[in-house]
């Protein structure tokens, strides 16, 4: 791995969405064994047009 880092506590969301978990029948669940990186979050769905031209920004 090019860094590591310990982690962090396992629950720091305060709103409905977590990366990382699930939640059933109110309780944390499955949570991931592993590190998450770079996840952007929208307030609307994508259009195809917009999905690419994300694409497009990140290729080496």
């Amino acid at each position: 791995p090019a860094a590591t880092t310990e982690a962090g506590p396992a629950d720091v969301s305060t709103g409905p969405l977590s990366v990382g978990r699930a939640q059933y029948d109110g309780a944390k669940v499955d949570f991931w064994n592993g590190s998450v990186d770079q996840v952007e979050v929208y307030d609307k769905a994508l259009t195809a047009e917009e999905v690419s031209a994300l694409h497009g920004r990140r290729r080496p």
